[in-house]
């Protein structure tokens, strides 16, 4: 479960990137802090403990974890930002099969949004 969403998080970029091109995204930011949240999907017994009590511990509330959107700006950001690790780039292109499954979720996902 976890690699397939991995994966079509994967695709969703492979996707992004198609229809939109390299335009003005120049970065990509994430949350390298553990959010306190729920978690989806069917563990076993054992790994829903784990889960629960490594959050309790130390994960933050998301309003302390998080940051307004807003506070982006066009501008790059500098190498030396509040980044956790320092800034790296891919040089690994999408293959013509990651094109074709990113064009079949992005296809998919809205005929389900569409109804």
């Amino acid at each position: 479960m976890w690699a397939q969403t991995r994966r079509a998080n994967e695709l969703l970029g492979v996707g992004f990137a198609a229809q939109h091109g390299l335009g003005q995204i120049k970065y990509v930011l994430f949350n390298p802090v553990y959010v306190r949240t729920s978690f989806a999907g069917e563990f076993p017994a054992s790994v829903r403990f784990f889960i629960t009590l490594f959050g309790k511990l130390f994960a933050k509330p998301a309003e302390r974890a998080s940051c307004p959107s807003s506070t982006s700006s066009s501008a790059p950001r500098p190498r030396n930002s509040r980044s956790t690790r320092p800034p790296r780039s891919w040089t690994t292109a999408p293959t013509g099969g990651d094109r074709e499954d990113a064009e079949r979720i992005f296809r998919e996902t809205k005929r389900l949004l569409n109804g």
